[in-house]
């Protein structure tokens, strides 16, 4: 893969797309099967700023897609080694793409949730791999605080 395709912007976490990033800057064009990059998280978390402590989490999650391995032993010197499946990344692009190959630009419904059928493909992709779709996560998170519905006024 040549460049960082849009559909992994949509399917990935920024996190996960950074690290995923980084990760196959530093394997290169993925020409030799299994090759494992050895990294740091302190390292990962310096070119990524990702905290290193949620560095192999996220790490998992991308495990999860099949985006990236990971063997059992750790490198030296604090360090893990990681592979990054190229063809499976590309596979899931090339699958996503074919969904929607019109790639129509989102549409905002009055509520401000994006509605896109690839949007919604990659949501549904990441719950068959196990993984919590990103909608979810930013409901949990919290929405901005607005005083919207708060009708208190303040006498002076």
């Amino acid at each position: 893969m040549k460049n960082f395709d849009n559909i992994l912007l949509m399917l990935l976490s920024p996190s996960e797309a950074v690290l995923l990033m980084v990760l196959m800057e530093r394997a290169g064009d993925g020409d030799k099967k299994d090759d494992y990059v050895a990294i740091s998280n302190k390292t990962l978390e310096v070119l990524t700023n990702v905290p290193s402590s949620r560095v192999y989490s996220i790490i998992g999650n991308l495990e999860k897609l099949d985006f990236v391995g990971v063997p059992d032993e750790k490198g030296n010197n604090n360090t893990w080694k990681y592979c990054v499946k190229h063809s499976n990344v590309n596979k899931v692009i090339e699958t996503i793409k074919s969904f929607n190959p019109n790639s129509v630009p989102l549409v905002y419904s009055k509520d401000n949730t994006a509605i896109h059928n690839t949007l919604e493909y990659c949501e549904s992709y990441r719950r068959s791999c196990g993984l919590e779709a990103l909608k979810d996560i930013r409901k949990r998170k919290g929405k901005p605080k607005t005083n919207s519905g708060d009708n208190t006024t303040i006498d002076k």
